[in-house]
């Protein structure tokens, strides 16, 4: 396990679980924010963060974005996040085939059962 995964592993540990569609609303609005701030940080060089922010950045979006894929019954896990970018893809991909689109515009952010 990479060391990525593990710390992905040890945060994911602290996560309570998701419970009621409020809560899946409230998470889709974090994963959302999350994800919109790390694509203004790959695009804006003027905001680049350190290193170590932009891993601290990475991991709080990976932690959002794995509690809401369980949350709507999709297995992952931090073992998965070996090649993060590529896991992170694959699940919002599977995520929007569930209804739940990973934009941030008032049509499509929401969460659809």
């Amino acid at each position: 396990m990479s060391m990525y995964a593990k710390l992905l592993a040890a945060a994911l540990a602290d996560r309570r679980p998701i419970e009621t569609d409020e809560d899946r609303e409230l998470l889709l609005a974090e994963v959302l924010w999350r994800r919109t701030l790390l694509d203004s940080r790959t695009t804006t060089t003027a905001t680049a963060p350190s290193a170590t922010n932009a891993l601290a950045d990475e991991l709080a979006y990976d932690i959002s974005l794995i509690t809401l894929a369980r949350a709507v019954g999709i297995s992952c896990d931090a073992d998965d996040f070996e090649r993060p970018m590529q896991q992170r893809q694959s699940l919002e991909d599977t995520l929007a085939q569930r209804g739940i689109q990973m934009t941030d515009s008032e049509d499509s952010a929401q969460y659809s059962t």
